[in-house]
This record gives structure tokens, C-alpha cells and sequence, in this order.
């Protein structure tokens, strides 16, 4: 969970300081308060990113997206249009070191983001259409990726930086 914190740390928090959770089932929750916008950021994530993907490259980036996917209670749809109410941004990412979810909402929502977050993530309805509408998007995302990748490993052996990957 280490790429997660400094990833969420790069993406949100400037002074603050986070509280974190390890939970049993592996997954860890990183949370701030925003005192002077009163948001709250925060992350749940695991540590099982692409490096873990061994023979079925891009099985962690599926994870990711059927993470967001639908559950036993909502529709996506459902779920994003409760979010938008509460005025909240989320969006989930991949790395070689984990997979995580994000958000970032009105500290008054925090808790009830929370909820719509844990159903994500523990009442799963997992449809073989939906599964397959999410190969393409995903093959795409890889490619993206792999070019940022490359690119970014040209601009390291430019700049002399052959240690940032």
C-alpha cells in the first residue's frame, strides 16, 4: 500500500495528515480531512496491481473495472447519479502495485460516500455482458499506457533519470 499512499499523497494532500485502516481482508483505507473546504479525500485500495497479473496480462486493470461496476443493489447509473447528489468525484486507478478507488467529497458526505463505496466493493453483481463490454475499453487503456510507459522511459534515459521506473 506504500505506491497507494504516495500516489493519494501526490493526488491530494498538501499539509494534512491521513488516518489509515488495514483491514482484514486486505484492503486499506486512507482518508483526510480537508479543514479549510471542509472535503474529505480518500482511497481504498489493495496491493495486488498488474505485477500481479502473472499469465493474464491486464486481469488487475478488469479487477479495476468491475470494481466500479454494478452491484447486488445499484446499477453504475444508480450509484453515480447517488454521488453526484452528494457532490462527489470518484474515480479508480491501476498500478503496478495496487488497485484502488477514490473519492473525494463534501466532509459532510464522507460517510455515506463511504457506504455507496463498501457496496462496491463487498455486494458485487457480476454480469457476463457487462464483463464482456469491458474488453475493449480495457485493451485500449492498456495500449494508452504502455505508450505513456514507453514514453516515459525515453524521457528517464534522456534526462539521465534511469532509476524512476
Amino acid at each position: 500500500m506504500e505506491v497507494l499512499m504516495i500516489k493519494f499523497k501526490q493526488q491530494y494532500f498538501k499539509e494534512n495528515t491521513m488516518t489509515v485502516y488495514k483491514f482484514a481482508n486486505g484492503a486499506t483505507l486512507i482518508y483526510q480531512q480537508n479543514k479549510q473546504d471542509s472535503t474529505t479525500q480518500a482511497a481504498i485500495g489493495f496491493s495486488c496491481g498488474s505485477k500481479c497479473d502473472g499469465e493474464h496480462p491486464g486481469l488487475s486493470h478488469f479487477l479495476e473495472h468491475m470494481l466500479v461496476s454494478d452491484t447486488e443493489k445499484m446499477t453504475r447509473e444508480e450509484i453515480q447519479r447517488q454521488l453526484d447528489v452528494m457532490d462527489t468525484d470518484q474515480n479508480a486507478f491501476t498500478t503496478k502495485d495496487c488497485i484502488a478507488l477514490t473519492f473525494d467529497c463534501p466532509s459532510v458526505n464522507f460517510v455515506p460516500t463511504l457506504k455507496i463505496n463498501s457496496d462496491f466493493l463487498f455486494r458485487k453483481h457480476f454480469d457476463s455482458k457487462l464483463m464482456q463490454d469491458e474488453i475493449s475499453p480495457i485493451i485500449e487503456e492498456m495500449h494508452m499506457r504502455k505508450d505513456d510507459e514507453i514514453l516515459s522511459n525515453v524521457f528517464n534515459v534522456l534526462t539521465g533519470d534511469i532509476n524512476s521506473n
